[in-house]
């Protein structure tokens, strides 16, 4: 865990040295949970109207779920440099159910997705509870 608590300190770092980073990065959980909200959404329409393509809506939910899914990316990566990091589980989590959402049927790419994503979220909440990361908290962050 302390391995990872001076990779994290480094990659905060990293993050905020650059200038662009440090105007969106107070923004960055609303990045994460708006895009997994977007691409429930556009799976949710999408579930429930199989059959939309009039008008180019399907292309425009197509785009938006797109952009959902690089918006997760950003927000994910921000969020692992402020102080609400403990929030960066919970969203991967909320990303497994949007995953596997119509629950009809699921792949090999979807179950392993989720696999990992659970995985990744538990190491993640791990982190978050162990005394590494409250000595990183106290000490390293400045957001």
């Amino acid at each position: 865990m302390q391995q990872f608590s001076n990779v994290l300190r480094e990659y905060r770092k990293w993050i905020l040295a650059i200038p662009f980073v440090n105007v969106i990065i107070p923004f960055a959980l609303y990045i994460l949970f708006g895009s997994i909200a977007v691409d429930f959404l556009c799976k949710l329409i999408l579930t429930i109207f199989p059959r939309i393509y009039g008008y180019g809506i399907y292309s425009m939910i197509s785009i938006l779920d797109s952009l959902a899914y690089f918006g997760f990316w950003i927000g994910f990566w921000l969020v692992l440099a402020t102080k609400e990091m403990k929030l960066a589980p919970y969203a991967l989590f909320a990303t497994v159910f949007v995953t596997i959402f119509p629950f009809t049927s699921f792949s090999l790419f979807t179950v392993l997705k989720a696999v990992i994503f659970i995985w990744l979220g538990y190491q993640l909440l791990k982190f978050t509870a162990s005394s590494s990361y409250s000595e990183g908290n106290e000490s390293g962050m400045s957001i």
